[in-house]
């Protein structure tokens, strides 16, 4: 341990201005990263199978990205084809005048009056396999910004088809004696508060505060 001449074991450097400038930055840009507008949940049905999905705003602005992956309840277990997206939410956002795009969207609908929007994903109809099993879309909208921010609490449905002959296939519903499907439904969570970040950034202030104190402390 190092001691001073006079006896005084020698205190941390005091944190200079532009070391209090820094982390002011930070403590005001961090509300921003906060609600940096990704999130990834997954969409399960009670047996486990399911499907990750991602959201992220897209570069151009008032557009959403989609990432779905189907999985199952273990490492290496059967995975259903995605069949379609279906999103219910409060209008006007869900509804007429939203679209999506990509690869593998076939078409989409949405109900007048009734505030949801169905994504058939593949070259064949919501109820036939596909052999899809990890897609991306864009969603836009004609009038509305699309956002993480816009579709928390919105209902998402990934809809999942498995062949009827596999043995591990999970209960669902079954179609033409050679399809099950299932609909795993989940709620678009918020995203962080950026209050919440701006708070742990001041406490952070305050603990290399006290760390870098001049005062320094007399010797044993």
């Amino acid at each position: 341990m190092l001691r001073s001449h006079a006896g005084f074991r020698t205190g941390p450097r005091p944190m200079r201005a532009r070391h209090w400038l820094a982390i002011a930055l930070l403590a005001l840009g961090l509300p921003g990263l906060a609600s940096a507008a990704t999130i990834s949940f997954d969409v399960l049905d009670p047996s486990g199978f399911g499907a990750t999905v991602t959201l992220e705003d897209g570069e151009v602005p008032g557009t959403l990205n989609i990432d779905i992956d189907s999985i199952g309840p273990l490492e290496g277990d059967l995975v259903g084809d995605i069949l379609a997206i279906y999103l219910q939410g409060d209008a006007p956002l869900v509804g007429p005048g939203l679209d999506a795009s990509g690869a593998d969207v076939e078409e989409t609908s949405s109900f007048p009056g009734d505030p949801n929007f169905l994504v058939n994903i593949g070259p064949s109809s919501v109820f036939e396999l596909n052999g899809i099993t990890i897609t991306s879309l864009l969603l836009s909208h004609a009038t509305e910004t699309v956002s993480v921010e816009a579709l928390a609490g919105a209902s998402i449905q990934v809809w999942l088809g498995f062949s009827s002959q596999n043995p591990y296939v999970p209960l669902g519903i079954a179609f033409d004696d050679d399809l099950i499907v299932i609909k795993p439904e989940a709620t678009i969570p918020m995203i962080p508060e950026p209050g919440t970040a701006a708070m742990t950034m001041l406490g952070l202030m305050g603990l290399a505060a006290s760390a870098r104190r001049m005062d320094a402390e007399p010797s044993a």
